[in-house]
């Protein structure tokens, strides 16, 4: 990087700890996870009659592929892990948003600079 000058010193280094949190993330994805009971076809089950019966925890995860919406079942072993994988997907994105505020006061700046 080139040297900054005094001014832009404190964004650049906000630009850097922002980077450098990006590298922190293991799992990411999209999307959302939701937690469902079920009702099952048989005739004898009492899980259609009364709600606290009903079969589950089923999770399941659903998210945007090439515009569609796909919802898959997760097994109950890697709930935690897409669950993660969103928040991760979240902070992902929150900090983008930080560093694009960022990258605006440098250009600000330089704008600011060249019309001096």
């Amino acid at each position: 990087m080139t040297p900054s000058p005094p001014h832009l010193r404190s964004i650049h280094e906000r630009m850097d700890a922002l980077r450098k949190r990006l590298g922190s993330f293991q799992y990411v994805c999209s999307g959302t996870l939701q937690r469902r009971w079920m009702t099952c076809g048989r005739n004898y089950c009492n899980c259609k009659n009364d709600e606290r019966l009903r079969h589950g925890p089923y999770y399941y995860w659903s998210h945007l592929k090439a515009g569609k919406l796909i919802t898959q079942l997760i097994p109950s072993a890697h709930v935690q892990i897409v669950k993660q994988a969103i928040a991760n997907y979240k902070a992902i994105k929150h900090i983008l948003r930080l560093w694009e505020r960022q990258t605006i006061k440098v250009l600000q700046a330089s704008k600011d600079a060249a019309r001096r």
